[in-house]
């Protein structure tokens, strides 16, 4: 029809793109790296206090089972998000998938909001984040935590525009000092002398009428942490075996 965006021009999605492909250099401990690196980010750290506030007069047992009913949900997308990529092993995760299910119209908008909204918004939280926590350590005025921030962004773009292997290669060395700096603050507790603490209550002696309000905004705030598991589907095609790796690292990670 008139107006219509022409087509993909392949008949088969499972085939390459008219560009060729990507050097594929990233392996399985990438691909987990990249999943881990995407869920232990801001999130982890300042959401469990935001979802302790929300739920902390209806138990301690609430507030554990929102994050593992979250944790279900993002495995349930996880799962369909590793067949789509074992299917379409492509640059571009769900832009493909749209565009292959959808027609390039809707893959465009999509892509469209995820450059100019979804993603410098995310990357603007984050890196606010990171300048919030570095001001608690070392003394940075306003001017100062603007500088970094921009400092922070064009720092790790050039990383990954200099090649994958770069990228991924400083992704797994700050995965895993944030994965040693968690297991220390998890033992830490035990180390050192235990402060006398109530008993804190699993379940609420009675059930109050804004329960409901109160458990969509933790689970909202849940999600955030959550969120960064998606992060492999965009450089699929960058990955060794992509339709064994892929699945891999989302299970995995």
């Amino acid at each position: 029809m008139p107006g219509d965006l022409p087509s993909t021009g392949s008949t088969d999605p499972l085939a390459p793109s008219a560009g060729g492909t990507l050097p594929r250099v990233l392996g399985p401990f990438d691909a987990v790296m990249v999943v881990v690196g995407g869920i232990i980010g801001s999130g982890i750290f300042l959401k469990p206090g935001v979802v302790a506030l929300y739920l902390d007069h209806f138990g301690l047992g609430l507030i554990i089972g929102v994050w593992v009913v979250v944790g279900l949900i993002t495995l349930c997308g996880a799962l369909t998000l590793a067949e789509l990529a074992a299917m379409l092993p492509h640059a571009g995760g769900p832009y493909v998938y749209l565009r292959e299910a959808y027609g390039r119209l809707p893959a465009f908008l999509w892509g469209w909001t995820e450059m100019t909204i979804i993603r410098p918004g995310s990357l603007g939280a984050l890196t606010a984040a990171t300048v919030i926590y570095l001001s608690k350590i070392v003394y940075l005025d306003r001017h100062w935590q603007e500088g970094v921030a921009l400092g922070i962004v064009l720092l790790l773009s050039l990383v990954n525009v200099i090649g994958a292997r770069w990228g991924a290669a400083l992704q797994n060395v700050t995965v895993v000092a944030k994965l040693g700096f968690l297991a220390f603050i998890i033992v830490l507790p035990l180390a050192v002398s235990r402060v006398p603490q109530p008993p804190a209550e699993w379940w609420p002696g009675r059930w109050t009428p804004d329960l409901g309000k109160a458990l969509g905004l933790a689970m909202i705030a849940v999600m955030w942490p959550y969120d960064g598991w998606i992060n492999i589907a965009p450089v699929a095609e960058e990955v060794r075996e992509p339709q064994r790796n892929v699945p891999l690292g989302l299970a995995l990670g």
